[in-house]
């Protein structure tokens, strides 16, 4: 059996030690204003999905099957998370922010 766990847990102590350098250390996050809603509202951007899907079924409407599993998949996922992100980012200008 691979170390699938220990390959992702190396992978992602990398990347954290890369995210801690380039952000804390040389305070460069100009990159990451773009997700900057999401971690502003992080139970809206949690929540909203949940509401979407939703309507999306009431609506009858369905994601193509081609959409579904690998690259396309993984593009729809990509732009699926960064719409989120946009429609959390209207919605603290509104100002709609859900708070625990």
């Amino acid at each position: 059996m691979p170390p699938w766990t220990a390959i992702c847990a190396g992978i992602s102590f990398a990347l954290f030690a890369l995210l801690y350098l380039i952000a804390d250390r040389y305070r460069f996050t100009r990159w990451a204003d773009i997700i900057a809603p999401a971690g502003r509202s992080t139970l809206t951007f949690y929540l909203i999905p949940y509401i979407i899907y939703p309507l999306m079924t009431l609506a009858g409407w369905k994601w193509p099957q081609i959409l579904s599993q690998g690259y396309p998949g993984l593009l729809k996922s990509f732009v699926f998370a960064f719409i989120i992100v946009w429609i959390t980012g209207l919605l603290e200008k509104i100002p709609i922010k859900l708070r625990i």
